[in-house]
């Protein structure tokens, strides 16, 4: 089999496995929780939400220093993501010079080594833009942990900002 035909079979084949563990797993976690980390966990999350609200005068910077240390993991790892997308950008740019080193699999023309580029820049742009969103939701959910109980609004429930530390792990 040529190089260029390998691609042809083992990309898609490599698609298709993982969107068929990702629909596997989504299932997973709608219907049976508990019998997936990501379900234990987000059910674990919202029970820390709940006691963390029950007495916020206690437990109020305990649930701040918690998030906070999330959204720090969360930024480096979107910061990270960045650094990598610049350096796959620069090598799109003016990586001709090693190209076809080496052992490489697959297709090894300008525009096959481009367009693997592009697609791996669109994997760090995208977990760049998932880990933003997770800092959002932490940043959401710190403030709304330590409302005071007096001047709660009725909408402002455990299971609400649970929902919200819950986004921004799944993100």
């Amino acid at each position: 089999m040529k190089k260029v035909e390998l691609d042809y079979v083992l990309v898609p084949l490599g698609l298709g496995l993982m969107a068929a563990y990702h629909v596997w797993l989504f299932y997973r976690i709608l219907k049976h929780p508990i019998k997936t980390v990501i379900g234990i966990n987000a059910i674990n999350r919202g029970i820390w939400v709940q006691s963390m609200m029950e007495d916020s005068g206690k437990n109020g910077i305990l649930a701040v220093q918690t998030l906070r240390n999330n959204i720090m993991a969360s930024t480096l790892v979107a910061s990270t993501a960045i650094m990598l997308s610049s350096l796959v950008a620069a090598l799109m740019t003016n990586g001709s010079d090693w190209r076809g080193q080496g052992f490489v699999l697959g297709d090894t023309s300008e525009l096959g080594f481009s367009i693997k580029y592009f697609f791996i820049l669109i994997c760090f742009l995208m977990a760049f833009l998932m880990n933003v969103q997770s800092i959002r939701y932490y940043n959401h959910a710190s403030i709304l942990i330590n409302v005071p109980l007096k001047k709660k609004p009725p909408y402002l429930t455990a299971d609400y900002v649970g929902r919200a530390v819950n986004r921004g792990s799944y993100f």
